[in-house]
């Protein structure tokens, strides 16, 4: 008993897994002028492949704002993110990642959450 419950702990460890983190310097998507001067905004939540290397591979729309414009705008912006990848077992992985991008004006500004 005493050893399949370590052994338990041991997998549990091994296998831990650490999704990809964004960087800080990441931009914000620009916003689409038309859109900005009409006031609107939305949220997009994209489904991003983060390659072992950090870069963006696959990007697809797992929830759409709405607006095609601002899907569009924040497929853009993602692209060229870079990420902390994620690992598996201490491994460096290809993981996808949901990143959600929110427009929302704010005194003239836009502002990713």
């Amino acid at each position: 008993k005493g050893n399949a419950e370590a052994d338990l702990v041991n997998q549990g460890t091994r296998g831990a897994i650490v999704p990809p983190q964004l960087h800080a310097e990441n931009k914000d998507p620009a916003y689409p002028p038309a859109l900005l001067g009409r006031k609107v905004e939305g949220r997009v939540v994209l489904l991003v492949s983060v390659l072992q290397t950090g870069r963006v591979g696959k990007i697809a729309v797992h929830t759409a704002s709405g607006q095609k414009e601002l899907d569009a705008a924040a497929i853009a912006a993602v692209a060229n993110w870079r990420f902390s990848p994620g690992t598996r077992g201490g491994k460096v992985q290809e993981m996808d990642v949901l990143v959600p991008v929110t427009f929302k004006i704010v005194t003239g500004n836009r502002r990713r959450k």
